[in-house]
């Protein structure tokens, strides 16, 4: 927990678990994103520099373990001395994933998607769990998070009604997508 003259200092995975972090701390934090845009971050590997920063967090927010797979390991090396953690997927059900054709068939255990941000009503479930986060680390601000979270959900709701009245007219039912997670 921070002190109530100081921002709270989170960290964020990658662009999509920092958009919805941003938009539930708003002012209320001081946000740094690890994997940058134009990297891809299934290929990424945090630096000792990344790991400090990590370490010296207020909160440490990311995707899911089978998204940014070093996490496990970061978290087991910093022991006592790290920053809470908190996995926004957690408690959503993840669907098995394709293998990926480059890894081949040596990882045994099963793969499961990680993309559940790409769907407006499991990115919902992320926001919240976010906002739980923040409450829990950051009380003086429980209000305003709870408020921004609602705010920004009932935009997530609005992005999904018009998904799927899109998507249900559409008399083409095939489309193309360049990654599996789609």
């Amino acid at each position: 927990k921070k002190s109530e003259s100081e921002n709270v200092k989170l960290v964020t995975s990658f662009y999509s678990v920092y958009e919805f972090t941003k938009n539930v701390a708003k002012e209320n934090a001081d946000i740094k994103l690890l994997i940058p845009s134009s990297i891809e971050p299934h290929e990424w590997e945090p630096t000792p520099k990344d790991v400090g920063s990590i370490q010296n967090a207020d909160l440490f927010i990311y995707n899911s373990s089978y998204m940014e797979t070093w996490v496990p390991n970061i978290e087991k090396s910093l022991g006592n001395k790290k920053s809470s953690f908190i996995e926004a997927s957690s408690g959503i059900s993840l669907i098995k994933g394709q293998e990926d054709e480059k890894q081949g068939n040596n990882n045994h255990s099963e793969q499961m998607d990680p993309h559940v941000w790409l769907s407006p009503v499991l990115a919902q479930k992320e926001v919240q769990n976010i906002t739980k986060a923040l409450i829990n680390i950051d009380p003086a601000h429980k209000e305003e998070y709870k408020k921004n979270s609602d705010d920004y959900i009932k935009k997530l709701k609005v992005l999904d009604d018009q998904y799927r009245t899109t998507l249900m007219n559409m008399k083409n039912k095939e489309i193309i997508t360049q990654h599996a997670a789609f």
